[in-house]
């Protein structure tokens, strides 16, 4: 479905949206920013320098961004920082595969930092955030564990999957489809 054909819909309804961008990095998904006006959208990110830089270029209301690491409760990850950090996992990459990629000096391991994850659930419980209508989780091969995380079904997703293994032991798309379907 299209934002314009979205939004009309949107027009007509007596509900806001509840939006979750997962892995907002860059600002929140241009899909979500085209339906603002009928949505509450909230941005999450484990890299509290971007959220900070986020919500100061933020003016408008409808939109926050919130710093927190999600995943499966509790679970210690090591995030592996690349050149463009964007691109950086917990998931350690397979140089081998990457160096015939565009541009792979973008994975140049720049260092690394180990933190605790947060399951979906409890951070909206934390923030107080309903559940959401629509999730969108781009976070470098941790998409699995954020569903992991969130007990509930969201009326639409959109969530980055891995086809080719350029990252060692990277969840793939048939087990995040899965787990997708398990849960309706």
């Amino acid at each position: 479905m299209s934002a314009r054909t979205a939004l009309g819909l949107l027009e007509s309804a007596d509900a806001r949206l509840s939006c979750i961008d997962i892995g907002a990095a860059g600002g929140i998904l241009p899909t979500l920013d085209a339906i603002q006006p009928r949505a509450d959208i909230v941005g999450f990110d484990a890299d509290s320098e971007e959220c900070a830089r986020l919500a100061a270029r933020s003016p408008r209301g409808g939109v926050r961004y919130l710093h927190a690491a999600l995943g499966r409760d509790g679970e210690t990850v090591t995030l592996h920082i690349h050149a463009n950090r964007q691109a950086s996992s917990v998931y350690a990459t397979e140089y081998s595969r990457v160096n015939s990629y565009y541009k792979p000096e973008r994975f140049e391991k720049r260092g690394e930092c180990t933190f605790t994850t947060e399951s979906l659930d409890r951070a909206c419980a934390r923030y107080g955030l309903a559940g959401p209508d629509f999730i969108k989780i781009d976070v470098e091969g941790h998409e699995l564990a954020v569903l992991e995380g969130y007990s509930g079904v969201p009326l639409a997703a959109e969530v980055e999957v891995y086809f080719h293994p350029w990252r060692k032991d990277v969840p793939l798309f048939d087990e995040v489809m899965a787990n997708m379907r398990r849960r309706g």
